[in-house]
């Protein structure tokens, strides 16, 4: 079933940062959309997002209609076909940065966060690496769909003692990322999609700066393009102490649905001249 949407994305550099080491990526043609945020103080973080979106695209596209028609014995029956094909493009993406990483010295530990979400029939399926975020906004409500890889989300809440031991930096470090280890596991989720509904991903630069509320109010007032741009200034305006990139999905009526009015337009309309 087609899903009608709007969408736009935004990246900017902020105002601390020398250079913008995020990246996205939208496939209004495969329904995939992507946000990646390279490892700040890392080396090549700009080259480690780049390459995770190009390939996640790239095999995602070569691998969509051969997963499609695969046996349900040959994958995981908890996936779908299309959840299934994400996810082994994650881990593709994943393994050639973690090889760059080791065979170039210039890239050396080089690694970056993902967020990636792919619309599909009557469904969306989110999947993601790291701490940026995929959010569900919901007749004004907020609801993340993402899962933050983080030793402060991981592990349960340390005493204040442990807290000055090991220093806040401790515990806000990623647990996972792209690239670093030679083999790593996204997080999935899959939601039915319905009209009304809006998706954001993002980098931390944005959701470290804003409230659930600020970006519900945000979504429901602006188009996708206007509330990108506002996102962006509003991390800026509050610092901008990091990178800032956005990606907004505003979910519209279903192609079938309308196709649906005008069928029973026409029967009706063929009704009425009939009894002429």
């Amino acid at each position: 079933m087609p899903i009608d949407f709007e969408v736009a994305g935004q990246t900017d550099i902020g105002k601390k940062r020398q250079i913008n080491q995020d990246a996205f990526l939208i496939d209004e043609e495969k329904g995939l959309f992507i946000v990646a945020d390279g490892l700040g103080g890392h080396r090549a973080g700009e080259k480690a997002s780049f390459l995770a979106t190009q390939t996640v695209q790239t095999f995602f596209k070569d691998h969509f209609e051969e997963n499609q028609s695969m046996e349900t014995n040959k994958i995981d029956k908890s996936l779908s076909p299309t959840a299934h094909t994400l996810q082994h493009s994650i881990e593709k993406a994943n393994q050639l940065v973690h090889l760059k990483a080791l065979n170039f010295s210039q890239y050396n530990g080089m690694g970056t966060t993902i967020a990636a979400v792919c619309l599909k029939g009557k469904n969306l399926i989110s999947a993601n690496v790291g701490d940026s975020p995929v959010f569900l906004i919901q007749k004004g409500k907020v609801y993340p769909l993402s899962e933050t890889h983080t030793v402060e989300e991981e592990h349960s809440i340390p005493e204040s003692s442990q807290l000055n031991t090991f220093g806040k930096n401790y515990w806000k470090m990623l647990t996972r990322a792209i690239g670093i280890e030679e083999k790593v596991k996204p997080y999935l989720c899959e939601i039915p999609v319905y009209e009304g509904d809006t998706f954001v991903l993002c980098s931390d630069g944005l959701s470290k700066a804003v409230s659930f509320e600020e970006i519900a109010k945000t979504v429901k007032r602006y188009s996708a393009k206007d509330a990108c741009s506002l996102f962006v200034e509003l991390a800026n305006t509050r610092g901008g102490k990091d990178n800032i990139t956005v990606i907004v999905i505003k979910i519209k009526k279903s192609r079938l649905s309308c196709l649906k009015l005008v069928y029973w337009a026409s029967k009706m309309i063929r009704r009425v001249i009939s009894h002429k």
